[in-house]
């Protein structure tokens, strides 16, 4: 035997491709080292179960990559080295040298390794997607019996281990320990792993782990108490003086934000006689997965305005008050940042009147946005006059293969500005307060995408004016706050009720940050007023990670909040309409 075939060998039986599913289900399989997404690599809940789990940290693996998505697993595929092993220790440095350094892979192959003493190791956190079974890496957590079971059975030792860790697995993420969920590689790959000894005593390790009662975990939002906040008022009668986008700040030609530095992002002398700005601001490749706080003045607010994965761009909408003389901003990590102005409040000027929201455009039952084209979008039929000056927006982006952005523009204008920023392969979402003429809407993406666009409400003479509050904190599932505790169901709807809180009275619409925390899957929540079957969303999921947004909906004392997405909530109203 070569060389070369006993470092094949002893690299195991898993294969380095990773599966990337689109849109429509249709599976396309690219090399390990393509970067996919940068996805949190932190979910690693069994470490916290007491099984004995020897973490990456404790036997020396390099720091995880950033190049896999984020998944939640609801089958386990079982392999074995398919070499001899020898010190467990030192086969896992020379494994992780030989894929990490010498193949430059971002990171190992399977999820765990058990020794034939029984000792379990980490190698790639569970909430991340492997690469060890081809077009079944997704949604699968690969265990690698560390030897060659090919003519001879693995030790008890490591088949109790096996069976510890399949049972853990099921009670983390919920699915029954079966040979439905359990396989061995071959049943998914053309290969003999794991092995012509292991493979048939598959089906009584199986038994033996499922002998004990899966258990999953519980789930959905439970009513606890609560006492809603107090509004404070930090300002109020404002009306929509000026709409169109200009860029404030753009960090990209000095030097990123520092890690945990409150920065004027621009003070009153930029924006004339406003009391209140609309603002997009964009995170762009921070140092570390972070958040950035817009403010008034310069105490540091106690909630995000965008959040961003490590290496990302993401965009969001707020709007600040003006009252102190200055906006600020705060990111516990290092960052670029780009402000961009969307419109301005005066004490006179348009008012605001609440649609719904309502459905404007989805693209993806028509032709999608060409790259470089301007989509003109009526939204006369909706109940826009076309008298209104701007309207309210989501926005949400389907890419198709490439990372870019979207823009609204005022019809006939030049493209300045983006309002949505994408990854290739990610939904993402947004808000914008966009100009329109008409009646019509304009859009422009510099790559090819799918879009849909929402109208919450326009700006138009009568209407409501808009006063801006603290950040009031109303739901936030992760401590009970608001009334609801526990991570929701998809499709459980959680009623949050706003006529309670002193201040409220008089008021027809709110605006405000939804946040998206810790996702165990992809999906979207959506906030509205509680009647009919809403059609909009807010916010889309990001698997592991943080995804705040801004929303406007109008509501008459009552919010409904609800996910298709298992995850925590967290929503923080920042002004009303009266």
């Amino acid at each position: 035997m070569t060389a070369a075939v006993v470092t094949l060998a002893l690299l195991g039986c898993g294969e380095g491709t990773l599966s990337v599913q689109d849109e429509d289900g249709v599976e396309d399989v690219v090399s390990a080292t393509t970067s996919v997404s940068s996805e949190l690599s932190s979910a690693r809940p069994l470490l916290s179960r007491g099984l004995g789990i020897v973490s990456r940290e404790a036997w020396g693996a390099r720091p995880a990559g950033s190049c896999r998505r984020g998944q939640v697993p609801n089958r386990i595929i079982v392999h074995h080295v398919g070499g001899a092993v020898g010190n467990s220790r030192s086969w896992l440095s020379w494994y992780d040298q030989e894929l990490r350094v010498g193949r430059g892979w971002c990171d190992l192959m399977y999820h765990f390794g058990i020794d034939e003493q029984g000792v379990i190791y980490e190698m790639v956190a569970t909430g991340v997607e492997g690469a060890h079974a081809s077009a079944a890496n997704l949604r699968s957590v690969g265990i690698v019996l560390m030897g060659d079971y090919t003519t001879r059975a693995p030790t008890a030792a490591q088949v109790a281990s096996l069976q510890k860790l399949m049972r853990a697995l099921g009670q983390e993420y919920g699915f029954p320990v079966n040979r439905q969920s359990v396989l061995g590689h071959r049943q998914v790959g053309q290969t003999a792993c794991p092995g012509n000894v292991a493979y048939p005593k598959l089906d009584g390790w199986v038994a033996g782990a499922g002998a004990t009662p899966v258990t999953p975990p519980a789930t959905g939002a439970v009513a606890v108490p609560a006492q809603l906040p107090a509004f404070t008022v930090s300002a109020s009668g404002l009306r929509l003086s000026s709409v169109g986008t200009e860029r404030l700040l753009d960090t990209r030609g000095s030097a990123p934000l520092g890690a945990g530095v409150v920065t004027r992002a621009l003070t009153a002398s930029q924006v004339g006689s406003a009391r209140a700005v609309a603002l997009g601001v964009t995170l762009i490749q921070p140092d570390a997965d972070t958040f950035l706080s817009v403010f008034g003045g310069t105490s540091v607010a106690p909630t995000s305005t965008v959040n961003a994965v490590q290496g990302t761009v993401r965009a969001n909408q707020t709007i600040v008050s003006l009252a102190s003389g200055v906006v600020s901003m705060r990111s516990p990590q290092r960052t670029h940042v780009v402000v961009d102005e969307q419109a301005r409040f005066e004490s006179s000027g348009a008012g605001f009147t609440a649609l719904g929201p309502t459905r404007a455009l989805d693209t993806r039952a028509g032709a999608p946005l060409a790259a470089g084209q301007v989509r003109v979008v009526s939204l006369t039929a909706l109940g826009v006059p076309v008298t209104a000056r701007a309207v309210q927006l989501g926005l949400a982006a389907i890419p198709r293969g490439a990372a870019g952005f979207v823009s609204v523009l005022p019809c006939g204008g030049a493209v300045k500005t983006s309002a949505l920023n994408f990854a290739a392969e990610q939904v993402a979402s947004s808000a914008a307060l966009a100009p329109v003429s008409g009646g019509n809407l304009c859009l422009f993406s510099n790559v090819a995408t799918d879009l849909v666009v929402d109208v919450a409400g326009y700006f138009d003479a009568g209407g409501a004016s808009l006063s801006l509050i603290d950040p009031a904190r109303v739901l936030d599932t992760r401590s009970g706050e608001g009334g609801w505790k526990g991570r929701p169901d998809p499709g459980q709807v959680m009623r949050v009720e706003l006529s309670a809180m002193p201040g409220w009275q008089g008021s027809s619409a709110v605006a405000f940050t939804l946040t998206g925390v810790d996702a165990r899957s992809p999906g979207f929540a959506r906030v509205w007023d509680c009647t009919g079957q809403p059609s909009h969303s807010n916010q889309n999921a990001t698997v592991g990670g943080a995804v705040a947004t801004f929303g406007v909906v109008r509501s008459s004392g009552s919010l409904c909040i609800s996910t298709t997405a298992p995850q925590h909530l967290v929503l923080d109203l920042v002004g009303v309409y009266r």
